[in-house]
């Protein structure tokens, strides 16, 4: 089933230089895209791509070169910056190869889907953990929400322990790299 599961990964990437991007590239563009705004750094993409800083961080400077995304430095600290994705970068994921793998998934029943988004989601987390790294979630699901996965519909939303701040609604459903699934130790 790995092997059948790598094929599959395989076959929704793009060939070399598919529309003027590397499969790298791709996915630091869907990440920037799915991230939520405390997860849109060089360091989360290095993360959840499993390679260097320095190789997210020329990924990301390609990317910056053609318009996709653009850089804007923290205040709280100044070596970093949040990447977001432009205009052009919208426009761009708006032709993913990828999206043969995203229709070919909601052709599948919503039980069935549901059922494979928590095995997905286990895997995930069982070989993240084996290689000593961070499995990425949705804040919903992590053990730092504080409020309830209901709670941006209340004044104020619901509020991220880790980080000290309130989650509007992309933030909860937009990847994390701080994200530790509720039942974790």
């Amino acid at each position: 089933m790995a092997a059948a599961l790598q094929h599959l990964a395989r076959l929704s990437e793009p060939e070399a230089g598919g529309a003027g991007l590397t499969a790298n590239q791709w996915t630091a563009l869907r990440y920037f895209a799915e991230a939520n705004r405390f997860s849109r750094t060089v360091s989360g993409f290095a993360a959840y791509n499993a390679t260097t800083r320095g190789t997210a961080s020329q990924t990301v400077k390609a990317l910056v070169a053609q318009g996709y995304v653009s850089r804007t430095r923290l205040d709280r600290d100044a070596r970093s910056a949040r990447i977001d994705v432009t205009d052009a970068g919208r426009r761009q994921l708006a032709a993913d190869p990828a999206q043969a793998l995203t229709k070919a998934l909601a052709r599948l029943p919503a039980s069935l889907r549901g059922q494979l988004d928590r095995a997905v989601e286990r895997l995930t987390g069982w070989v993240a953990a084996a290689r000593g790294q961070n499995a990425f979630g949705t804040c919903d699901a992590c053990r730092y929400l504080q409020g309830g996965a209901n709670a941006t519909a209340r004044a104020g939303g619901a509020y991220c322990r880790m980080v000290a701040a309130y989650l509007d609604g992309h933030d909860m459903r937009g990847l994390c790299a701080l994200y530790v699934p509720a039942g974790a130790r």
